[in-house]
């Protein structure tokens, strides 16, 4: 894919690379250059040659922000109670790659966790307003939610 847009357009490839960096980059060239774990990114930040995909670098899996200061992945590791998550495989936001850092981190601390996957469903897909909205996944996913609560906070849903 080539964008011609005239003229350098920093906001473009900044969206580009925060939503859809890791579905663009050639993986296969991130991934030689794993350490520890890290799927590469320390490499994607840093390497002069770029990802294989264009003039652009790919700076950040997930930047942080003043309101998220440090990346998902390491804050999970600092959980102290039991966790559920849940994700839908069109998820672009949270791809495969990110989600497998979120396991690792979420297995680290040590903490009772309960995890699921949907072959459906993208980025919020329980929220009727997201783009990502599956309604079958939605419908699976809240009995899921409410036994999990139910059993980690040992209390009894309204019946």
């Amino acid at each position: 894919v080539v964008f011609d847009c005239g003229r350098p357009q920093p906001l473009l490839e900044k969206y580009l690379t925060s939503q859809y960096g890791p579905l663009v980059m050639n993986v296969d060239a991130v991934m030689k250059h794993e350490t520890e774990g890290d799927q590469g990114h320390g490499w994607a930040q840093l390497n002069e040659e770029g990802l294989g995909t264009g003039p652009y670098r790919v700076t950040s899996y997930e930047p942080t922000t003043p309101l998220r200061p440090v990346h998902p992945s390491e804050a999970a590791k600092k959980i102290r109670c039991p966790a559920i998550i849940l994700y839908g495989a069109d998820d672009v936001t949270t791809v495969v790659p990110v989600q497998d850092m979120m396991w690792d981190a979420f297995k680290a601390n040590g903490q009772r966790l309960e995890w699921h996957f949907f072959p459906f469903g993208g980025h919020g897909y329980v929220d009727p307003g997201a783009p990502g909205y599956h309604a079958h996944a939605a419908e699976l996913s809240w009995p899921l939610v409410v036994d999990f609560m139910e059993r980690e906070l040992q209390w009894d849903s309204p019946a």
